[in-house]
Order: C-alpha cells, then sequence, then structure tokens
C-alpha cells in the first residue's frame, strides 16, 4: 500500500518504543533470527526501491546498548532517534556518527518547553541548536497542514547558521592598547575566514587539460609542491626523490578518481604549558586553521576535489600519559576546537575525530586499556632497572 501510494521506498526501518528492553532489543537484532535476514532480503532485492534499512530507538539506554555491542548494528544504514536523546548524549552521537550510521531525528520539538515551541523565533533555535552540532542529520517532521510544513522547513533554511564568534581576553597586566582596539583587531581578522570560505565556493576552478596525461602530471606535481612548501614555510629540509615518488603515489590515487586528497594530522588534547587555561582554545589554534585555509585554497587552486583535513585529537593517549582527571580538561578543549572549527566555517575541509571514539567504534576498548596498562608496567620495569644499573 505504502509503494502504491509513494511510487518508491528510500528508507525501510523497524519501530521499537520505550518499553522494548536491551535484552528484547539483543532479540530483534539477532542475525540468526528471521528480522535482520528478512531486511537484508528486502535491501539486496531493491524491493519498492528500498536502498537502506535502519531501527528506531526510543530510550537512551537502548542507544548505549546498541553503541557497546556495535556488531549488531553491522547491517544498518540508519538509526531513528528522538532529538531530545541526541541533543542530551553528544558522546554516544558522536560514537553513532562515527561508526558510520545516519541519523533520522523524530519529535524535534515536541518534547521541549512548550514556552519556548510557542514562539516562531522559540523553534527556529530549537532547529538551530539540533542542526548546529548534527549538520549531517535527517528531520523526520508531522505536518498539520502545508504552511506548517512550510514554516518547518525555513526553522531549517533559517538555521543553517554558525554559532557567533565570542573573543575573550585574559590578560593580568596592564595592557599597552585599548581592549576595545584589540578586539576589532580581532573580529577583523576572523571575518577574513568567512570572506576566504565564500570566494573558495565561488571561485572553484574546474581542471579540463587538453592533454590529460602530461597535464595531469602538472597538477599532481603542483600539489606536492604546495604542501611541501618553501624553505621558509616548512620545517626539515625538502622531501629527498624517494620520498617525492611515495607523495606522487599517493597524490595520483586521489587524481585518478578525482576526490579530495585525504590529509591527516595529530593534535594535542589539551593546551600544553598554558597554566590554569589549558582546556581553552586561542590564537595558536586559529593561526594553524588559517594555514590548513592557505593550503586547501592553494591546492584547490589547481585540482577543483581540493583536500579534506583528518585531525586525529589524541584524547585516549592523552589520559593514559597524563591521567584520567584530566579527562574533562580533554572534553572541553577539543569541544573548543571542534566549536571554532564551525565558527570559522571551515567544516567543508576540516574533520576533528577524536581517537577515544575511533578506538570505541573499531576496537575493544578494555582489551586495549589492558594492553596498554601492560606496557606501561613493563617501562615501569626498564625505568628502575636503568636507574639502578646505567644506561
Amino acid at each position: 500500500n505504502s509503494i502504491k501510494l509513494l511510487q518508491k521506498i528510500d528508507l525501510f526501518y523497524i519501530h521499537t518504543n520505550p518499553s522494548v528492553s536491551p535484552l528484547q532489543l539483543k532479540t530483534i537484532m539477532n542475525k540468526k533470527k528471521s528480522i535482520i535476514p528478512r531486511l537484508k532480503e528486502i535491501k539486496k532485492s531493491r524491493y519498492g526501491g528500498i536502498r537502506h534499512i535502519g531501527i528506531s530507538i526510543s530510550s537512551e539506554e537502548n542507544l548505549s546498548f546498541l553503541v557497546e555491542n556495535k556488531h549488531l548494528l553491522d547491517e544498518l544504514d540508519v538509526l531513528q532517534i528522538n532529538a531530545n536523546i541526541v541533543i542530551n548524549n553528544p558522546k554516544l552521537i558522536r560514537l553513532v556518527y562515527s561508526l558510520g550510521i545516519g541519523i533520522v531525528l523524530n519529535s524535534v520539538y515536541r518534547k521541549t518547553d512548550k514556552k519556548i515551541r510557542n514562539t516562531k523565533e522559540g523553534l527556529k533555535n530549537i532547529f538551530c541548536k539540533i542542526l548546529d552540532s548534527n549538520k549531517d542529520v535527517i528531520i523526520l517532521t508531522g505536518t498539520k497542514n502545508i504552511l506548517h510544513l512550510k514554516d518547518n522547513i525555513n526553522y531549517v533554511k533559517n538555521s543553517i547558521c554558525h554559532s557567533p564568534l565570542k573573543i575573550n581576553y585574559l590578560c593580568d597586566d596592564a595592557l599597552p592598547v585599548k581592549v576595545k582596539t584589540i578586539i576589532e583587531d580581532l573580529e577583523n581578522y576572523f571575518s577574513r575566514f568567512n570572506i576566504n570560505n565564500l570566494k573558495l565556493e565561488k571561485n572553484l576552478i574546474s581542471h579540463k587539460p587538453k592533454n590529460v596525461s602530461e597535464s595531469t602530471e602538472n597538477v599532481i606535481d603542483n600539489i606536492i609542491n604546495i604542501f611541501i612548501g618553501s624553505l621558509k614555510t616548512r620545517l626539515g629540509p625538502a622531501p629527498d626523490n624517494i620520498q617525492r615518488k611515495i607523495l606522487s603515489d599517493i597524490i595520483t590515487f586521489y587524481v585518478d578518481h578525482n576526490i579530495p586528497i585525504d590529509a591527516i594530522f595529530t593534535w594535542g588534547p589539551k593546551k600544553f604549558f598554558a597554566g590554569k587555561k589549558e582546556d581553552q582554545v586561542d590564537l595558536s589554534e586559529a593561526l594553524a586553521l588559517e594555514r590548513l585555509m592557505f593550503l586547501s585554497d592553494s591546492i584547490k587552486s589547481c585540482y577543483s576535489p581540493g583536500v579534506a583535513f583528518s585531525i586525529f585529537v589524541e584524547d585516549f593517549e592523552g589520559k593514559f600519559i597524563e591521567g584520567e582527571h584530566l579527562a574533562d580538561i580533554f572534553d572541553s578543549y577539543i569541544s573548543g576546537l571542534e566549536n571554532l572549527v564551525k565558527v570559522l566555517n571551515m567544516e567543508k575541509i576540516v574533520k576533528v575525530i577524536r581517537t577515544n571514539d575511533l578506538l570505541k567504534v573499531n576496537y575493544n576498548i578494555q582489551t586495549i586499556t589492558k594492553r596498554l596498562e601492560e606496557n606501561y608496567e613493563k617501562l615501569k620495569k626498564y625505568w628502575h632497572e636503568s636507574d639502578l644499573k646505567g644506561i
């Protein structure tokens, strides 16, 4: 009947209500039972046009259970989740995204404060709050009539905005210039990011060479030179011929497939040597991101797919090396870095990934922690031995 009314179905999922326990959910998701194999069969045959399958989750407990037992999600593409669960559990939702699962949000404002949802401004703010931290989310919205639907669409359109930039200054001594002047200068500096981003989007250069092989070689060579930089901009010597060949092979892969070049960095989980303000980002992060923007701009000028920067923030390693007591500082700093990327409108080229999330969704975190502890004990034993016997 649905296929008759809709002509085709893109996404098909089963519904679980809040009364379903984790134990019942485990039975439903058991790959040896009938439900998951049937869903797979429907997707494989493209019955009714179905390309994606999923399940709706109505409690935090069940969402936590599925993330902890991630193998149960192997066959699914999408989770439908209540908006309140998404807003109140950012750590859990990060893991869902890390698993490569899409999210459909229901009850966007049904369960929020009545006073807020009774005004158009309040409704806009509700959408803004969700979209600000879940840019790839799909919003499921019921509607009473066409005007109600148009209002909801406009809330989404108007909410695709970025958090306002707030500038704080911290200085114990008297400043040689007026604080107002400093803030104005900083605001002008940060406004350049958005101007550069708009310019990039408008001026993408499509590389359509006449002599494909020769021009492709030139493109690859140009990209390598941009990454290497000059004696003034890079740390250390230029790569030798062997290293350059390795770089060329890697970049050739991306150019041949016409996709953005993956560039990966590791990043510390807090401000080191910053005294009490270890959990706050400042101009040093902004300058680093500006450098990435410059690289992106330069590469797009000769290769339109550009570059995608993945910043791996080592919060798991940080907790192991520096202690669990710094977990809140790490979380605050990384959230600040993520917000800075958003505020500077750089989400299209920069992705911040927490190693803790990456490990949780790909490995057994208990096994890894145990192994690290074993390694640490061996190191400690060696340190004591070398102190007694000398090197």
